[in-house]
């Protein structure tokens, strides 16, 4: 179902630049041309004809009553079956030993084709086999156990 947002008392349409279908997204808010930074999330709109339009943070809550903030500070709690919490908490710490694994052997020339092996830290029983491909730096991650975890990056 869409949703139907109006601009607010003040804003000129006349000063939306519209980009052309299928080009390639700008790093520009289509009213202000200021910067979009990589951290936002920008509102986009697009016309009948396919042209695309969009709004930094500033102009989406000055024109358009829309407010974003940042939820680093956030803390959320997950609701549900104790299996499933398992689960979450499972990956949480899958996704934290890749960061940190993938930070100590980071891509690059010298590293390719290296192995390193690090006791695990999801199953604390298996050794893990860490190895950055010739080809396009991959980072394999495989644990001894053969069940534990086995990540392609």
């Amino acid at each position: 179902m869409p949703i139907t947002l109006k601009p607010l008392p003040g804003f000129d349409w006349g000063r939306v630049t519209w980009g052309h279908p299928n080009a390639r997204v700008s790093a520009l808010c289509s009213y202000c041309s200021g910067g979009i930074a990589s951290t936002e999330v920008p509102l986009r709109m697009w016309g009948k004809d396919g042209r695309a339009a969009q709004f930094c943070n500033a102009c989406q809550k000055r024109w358009w009553g829309v407010d974003q903030y940042d939820d680093d500070d956030v803390s959320m709690e997950f609701v549900g079956e104790p299996a499933d919490i398992a689960k979450l908490q499972l990956l949480t710490r899958v996704y934290e030993a890749i960061e940190a694994i993938g930070a100590w052997l980071p891509d690059s020339p010298n590293n390719r084709g290296k192995i390193k092996m690090t006791p695990c830290p999801i199953c604390n029983a298996g050794k893990l086999k860490v190895y950055r491909s010739f080809e396009g730096g991959k980072l394999r991650i495989v644990c001894s156990t053969q069940n534990c975890l086995s990540v392609v990056e």
